[in-house]
């Protein structure tokens, strides 16, 4: 009994992280709201569609969300399946953290960037115009824990190395 009450609780981290990486938060047990700040060292990577303002002009409100819903659920497979956690979604952009290796960062981007291909295929098949994305990486110490006050908070970390990952995914639409 005391197992499946862990497991309902815990059902939900499914959700948010890679498999390896909800196994260990299970394994810990610990109250993630009530943690303290901790200090990582992990590679960030920031996804973003080019062009995506200009083309959400031109859609439905309900085609963007589904265009943006389909879109994301690629991006997670990849991530997931290198070992990787969605920080969060921006809009278009997608922020992911990957605490093991840069390589699994690495790996992750040449998986989406397959996929993509894939999905560009269905979408010009829709007379839709294909996707195009920019993708930056970094490595680097950061800080992560819960900001907010006591009615609304959120995990997330900071540091400069987050900054230069989105910094540098913002330079794919220069070069």
């Amino acid at each position: 009994a005391a197992a499946q009450k862990t497991e309902r609780k815990n059902a939900p981290l499914g959700r948010y992280f890679a498999p390896d990486v909800r196994n260990e938060i299970e394994q810990t047990e610990a109250n993630l709201a009530n943690q303290e700040p901790k200090d990582l060292n992990v590679a960030i990577m920031f996804t973003d569609i080019i062009g995506f303002t200009k083309l959400s002009e031109k859609m439905e409100p309900k085609e963007v969300m589904k265009l943006l819903s389909d879109y994301q659920s690629i991006m997670v497979e990849a991530i997931f399946e290198n070992s990787g956690t969605v920080d969060k979604f921006i809009g278009d952009a997608v922020m992911a953290l990957f605490p093991y290796s840069v390589d699994n960062a690495v790996d992750a981007a040449i998986a989406i960037l397959k996929m993509l291909d894939d999905y560009n295929k269905i979408l010009q098949g829709a007379n839709l115009p294909a996707l195009q994305i920019g993708i930056g990486i970094h490595t680097g110490p950061l800080m992560l824990g819960t900001i907010g006050g006591q009615n609304r908070m959120d995990g997330t970390v900071i540091s400069d190395a987050v900054n230069i990952a989105a910094r540098i995914e913002s330079l794919t639409k220069i070069y």
